[in-house]
Parts: structure tokens; sequence; C-alpha cells
């Protein structure tokens, strides 16, 4: 459900994007406009995506959901799997241990706590 939000949030500013005309193909900023990327940690919901298997337990998810495996059929999204302890947006989100916090504070380009 990540994923279908994401998307849709994706979807929309694409169609700003666009509608505005903000495309830069020139200097390279927006030139892959018609391919998204969504980072997930669910290696499940991603495989869900790709291969439609029904089971009991993702029926509300096929019924409600179907366009991400949409438009991942049909090539303008590409989901990618990455690790729990590589998301940063982890520090925003929950409580995190301070080593972690403090990698989250130097890669956001914040200033590292002592």
């Amino acid at each position: 459900m990540a994923i279908k939000e994401a998307l849709k949030e994706m979807l929309y500013i694409k169609a700003i994007i666009t509608e505005i005309g903000l495309i830069f193909d020139k200097i390279g900023l927006f030139s892959d406009i018609d391919i998204s990327i969504i980072y997930s940690d669910s290696e499940s919901a991603i495989e869900l995506a790709k291969n439609p298997v029904y089971h009991a337990r993702s029926k509300h998810i096929d019924i409600q959901y179907h366009f991400i495996r949409e438009n991942v059929q049909q090539g303008s999204l590409i989901l990618r799997y990455i690790p729990s302890k590589s998301l940063l947006a982890d520090g925003l989100t929950k409580p995190i241990p301070k080593e972690d916090f403090n990698t989250f504070i130097k890669e956001t380009g914040l200033t590292e706590i002592h």
C-alpha cells in the first residue's frame, strides 16, 4: 500500500511537471520522466507487484491496487529493493539507535551529534 501511495504521488508530480513544461532534457533533468523508480524494503510487496500470484491474504491488494502491476508491466515503473538499514527516512519516522541516527544526520547533510 505504501508503494501504491508513492506511485500516486509520483504520477501527480509528473503531471504537474509536464503541464507546466519543466522538462529540461537539454541539461539532463527529468530526461527519464517516463520511467520511475520506487525503492522499497518489502521484497514481498515487490514480488507481488511483479508476479500476480493469488493468495488469500493479498486479495484486497489485488482488487484495489492492481495499477501498480500495470505500471510495472508497461515499463513505466521500476521497483527496486533497498534494505531497511539503508532507508534514511527511518530517522524521521521511528525511533532508531544513536549510531543509525548519526548516519541519518550525516547522509542528510545535517550536523553530526556527539
